[in-house]
């Protein structure tokens, strides 16, 4: 009786269990998954590895996974979340073997393409990156300088010109003015404390759309120009980046296309005042005004304007001083020949006549006449 009820005892006990591991498998999804720990092989979610598009090969990583010294595991494939299909490495007798208590980052090839450093080509573990805390001291942008893109530097990570502004904690900016339009692709990363080692790429999705940056990518980030001596601004933001995740950075690229520059100006100032665009340069205290009426000699006698109800006047006490009415910048460079036309009146002094002069400067070089 009692080799009975052991009997027994013994079936209630394989009969309880069975039903609590099958539980626990079906919670899973198909993927690859760490499996092996403690002689466990049943499919864990806790143990799934997820694809590393920080990799240009086929990669998956399980982040931040707690293991002891002398765990050994494999990578397990399952196609329905309970049962495995495949193995890597391959065959028997491969587990990879811990050597010390730790946080560890595993990182699988399922093509077998690792290279020497890692275990069978498939397995490379590193020890993970302390949960959240990211210490740098500068963030820098690299790419195909040329004109004003990136002060025409090409791909130098440490020069000072490029490196970016905090503009507010774990918020970084730079901004590049003229910048030519281009068929081809601008590109470009960022760059942490003046190097490649830590780098942050991505996909450009718009002009002001903030994109994920991808930590370590082997994408450079690129993007086109519609017009010239526009204006790009760059800003990656940490504020939410996990560095035990390597998830969170953004970026964002704002494309400011430059207006048109006018071929022609036809001015008559009826607007009463010096027109946007229009700027005033002067040697003494003189500057040129809009009025409706010109005083000579500050008489009460006037003399209207030309046509219209406004004109542009300027009037100096101090001789030798000069006074520049400069217009907005034309675009003539599809023109042979241009020509300025415009009306003036001048008091007529006994000994020192002021003089009026057309000048032009291109580029924004020295005066000319």
């Amino acid at each position: 009786m009692k080799k009975c009820l052991s009997i027994i005892l013994a079936l209630l006990m394989v009969l309880t269990f069975m039903p609590t591991f099958a539980l626990t498998a079906s919670a899973a999804d198909a993927g690859y998954y760490l499996v092996g720990i403690n002689y466990d092989y049943s499919i864990k979610s806790d143990y799934k590895l997820t694809a590393d598009t920080s990799s240009e090969a086929t990669q998956y990583v399980l982040r931040n996974v707690a293991l002891a010294n002398g765990n050994t595991f494999v990578i397990a494939y399952t196609a329905d979340g309970t049962n495995i299909q495949d193995v890597y490495p391959p065959g028997m007798g491969y587990e990879y073997t811990v050597s010390a208590d730790g946080n560890y980052d595993v990182y699988f090839r399922p093509n077998g393409d690792g290279g020497d450093d890692w275990y069978q080509n498939y397995i490379y573990v590193t020890a993970a990156a302390s949960t959240h805390s990211f210490d740098y001291s500068t963030v820098s942008v690299a790419g195909n300088g040329t004109g004003g893109w990136m002060n025409g530097i090409a791909w130098d990570t440490g020069n000072a010109a490029n490196q970016m502004t905090e503009a507010s904690e774990d918020v970084w900016e730079i901004t590049f003015e003229n910048v030519s339009a281009s068929s081809d692709t601008y590109q470009f990363k960022f760059c942490i404390d003046g190097g490649w080692t830590t780098n942050f790429g991505g996909t450009f999705a718009g002009s002001g759309v903030e994109t994920d940056a991808v930590y370590n990518s082997q994408s450079n980030i690129t993007f086109a120009v519609a017009e010239d001596n526009s204006t790009v601004k760059i800003q990656l933001d940490l504020t939410n980046y996990d560095n035990s995740t390597q998830q969170g950075a953004k970026f964002t690229v704002t494309i400011n296309d430059a207006v048109p520059l006018p071929t022609s100006i036809d001015e008559g100032f009826e607007g009463g005042a010096v027109p946007d665009g229009w700027t005033s340069e002067t040697s003494g205290s003189g500057s040129w005004t809009i009025e409706q009426n010109y005083y000579p000699n500050h008489q009460d006698s006037s003399v209207p304007a030309h046509s219209g109800n406004y004109l542009a006047y300027m009037g100096h006490t101090t001789a030798e001083n000069f006074t520049y009415l400069v217009s907005p910048t034309l675009d003539l460079s599809g023109m042979d020949s241009a020509t300025l036309n415009f009306w003036f009146i001048n008091k007529g002094w006994s000994n020192d006549v002021d003089e009026i002069y057309a000048r032009y400067r291109i580029d924004g070089g020295a005066w000319d006449t």
